[in-house]
């Protein structure tokens, strides 16, 4: 793999992980029964591109374009993420029970004797 081979695979693995973030913050639309299969897929294809990814980095650290494909990685990372902050966390309610837990402790009692 050379150098501009190396930045190609980098960017087209990138900003392919942020067009599924983009969709996955649309997956919360669908009804409740329809969005694991939709779900599953995203992340089975976010771990494959991650993998991508780290492979090819893992393997050519010396190239000359190794700096240029992990800020590349780097930005769409900031820009996946960005895109996901509207989203609500619609596979698990963990937030809500956060955001109680810190109401009753502000409120002066113990979330877990309750």
């Amino acid at each position: 793999m050379s150098a501009s081979t190396l930045s190609r695979t980098i960017t087209w693995t990138s900003w392919a992980a942020v067009a599924i973030s983009f969709a996955v913050s649309f997956g919360q639309r669908l009804p409740p029964g329809h969005r694991v299969v939709p779900y599953l897929l995203a992340h089975g294809a976010l771990t494959a591109l991650s993998a991508v990814a780290y492979v090819s980095l893992r393997r050519h650290r010396e190239h000359a374009d190794f700096g240029a494909a992990l800020r590349t990685l780097l930005v769409a990372a900031v820009v996946a993420r960005v895109l996901l902050v509207p989203s609500s966390a619609f596979t698990t309610t963990d937030p809500a029970r956060y955001l109680w837990d810190g109401a009753v402790a502000l409120s002066g009692h113990d979330p877990y004797a309750l």
